[in-house]
């Protein structure tokens, strides 16, 4: 769902050839949300992971980090690719998961896991609601949540990471 103030979400993805690091591929959203990434590389460059905005929306609250829909977008290429990233810039806030052990994230991504996640939006619907500061920072609870779902990078093998506006260069580890 798009923001209520006319604002689109964006996707694309990310990549480096020749050291230089770049967005490639970029798509405006719809109405309806942000339309399918295209994930075509040219020779030379490498896919390192993609990116997708959730633009402020003060009516709509819970679009406020990482969707399920963005963890299973992520999950089509983390499975197989140790250092595979996502980035979501979220209003002034810009979070960004990794896989920093691609075994421990396989072992984690049970089918359950991951039918939970395609299927239940579980992370959006079920655990988000249910933390103690959902209706008063939906943001925090929806980092909550998936923490929740998720837990330590040293169990599941992927890691996140947040910093704030205006600068978003200095990264904090949000689960150790």
């Amino acid at each position: 769902m798009q923001p209520t103030n006319n604002y689109r979400e964006q996707a694309g993805i990310i990549v480096r050839k020749n050291g230089e690091i770049y967005l490639k591929n970029l798509r405006s959203g719809n109405a309806g949300g942000t339309r399918s990434i295209d994930y075509s590389t040219n020779i030379g460059e490498e896919l390192l992971g993609y990116f997708h905005t959730h633009p402020v929306d003060p009516d709509y609250k819970l679009r406020s980090f990482f969707s399920d829909d963005d963890f299973w977008e992520f999950h089509k290429y983390a499975r197989t690719n140790q250092g595979y990233l996502m980035a979501l810039e979220c209003g002034n806030k810009l979070f960004i998961a990794v896989v920093e052990d691609v075994q421990k994230y396989q072992a984690f991504m049970t089918i359950a896991r991951i039918m939970q996640l395609k299927n239940e939006s579980y992370i959006e619907t079920v655990l988000t609601p249910q933390q103690p500061n959902y209706y008063t920072h939906g943001q925090q609870a929806s980092i909550n949540a998936a923490i929740q779902f998720f837990g330590s990078a040293a169990n599941c093998g992927l890691g996140f990471y947040e910093t704030t506006y205006p600068e978003k260069t200095n990264f904090i580890k949000i689960n150790p």
